[in-house]
């Protein structure tokens, strides 16, 4: 029988269980301890380093209102600001206007992965309160 011929029947055959990875049922399988990965280094989160207060601004002062603005701040390696958002505003523009311009001139300890400083996104709340 030529070559080719035997070739395309052997790819054809079926396999038995054991050929196919399936241990037959008198098998005994054991357990084995269990295979842990973990990341090569923690993230370590950013941590304020220069943080000043906002200004009460006057007319929201004047109008009584009050409330917490909840701002995403993209911290880069250098610890610096480098993008501010309001994901969820105190509900008056004033408040949210006034802690956005703070924290862009604010500072952080960067977030870390082992030694290297990297960029990261920290939620920060700022709460405008009269007393």
């Amino acid at each position: 029988m030529p070559l080719a011929i035997l070739a395309l029947l052997s790819v054809g055959t079926p396999l038995n269980a054991q050929e196919r990875g399936t241990p037959p049922k008198e098998a005994e399988v054991f357990s084995l301890e269990p295979v842990t990965v973990t990341a090569p280094w923690p993230l370590i989160p950013p941590q304020y380093k220069e943080v000043h207060t906002p200004p009460y601004p006057e007319a929201a002062r004047a109008r009584e209102k009050e409330g917490t603005v909840f701002l995403l701040l993209l911290v880069r390696p250098d610890g610096s600001v480098g993008a501010v958002k309001v994901q969820k505003s105190s509900g008056h523009r004033l408040l949210d206007e006034a802690a956005t311009q703070a924290a862009k001139t604010w500072t952080f300890i960067p977030a870390r992965r082992g030694p290297a400083p990297i960029e990261a996104w920290a939620e920060v709340p700022v709460k405008f309160e009269l007393k």
